[in-house]
């Protein structure tokens, strides 16, 4: 969702990067921890279930179906993730040759509350 524009309908519980009118982003759980109340939606982006959420990995993380397929599913390829911390903060991780538990160790390292 762009501007008002939304090109498929939002699904609950999904990862979600909300960017707010004000420039605030927040990243979290569609309809559980985004959107915040009172705060008009410029964007919202979503994605796979979160990756991290309150700081722990999720439970489906050896699960190499359910975060994406990819060429002759093979399990470490380029991935990338945005992540926030406690205190708002956006990090972006990447790399190739990465599994979905090392880009989510990465994330961690660095504070990640939440991450898609």
């Amino acid at each position: 969702m762009s501007g008002g524009r939304i090109g498929a309908p939002l699904r609950d519980g999904l990862g979600s990067i909300v960017t707010y009118a004000n420039g605030q982003t927040d990243i979290g759980a569609w309809n559980m921890e985004v959107p915040q109340r009172g705060l008009a939606i410029q964007s919202v982006r979503q994605n796979l279930p979160l990756l991290i959420d309150h700081g722990r990995v999720a439970s489906t993380i050896d699960c190499r179906v359910y975060w994406g397929a990819t060429v002759a599913g093979a399990a470490d390829v380029a991935r990338s993730a945005l992540g926030i911390t406690a205190d708002g903060h956006l990090m972006w991780a990447a790399g190739e040759g990465m599994s979905v538990a090392a880009l989510a160790d990465t994330l961690l390292q660095a504070n990640a509350l939440r991450a898609v």
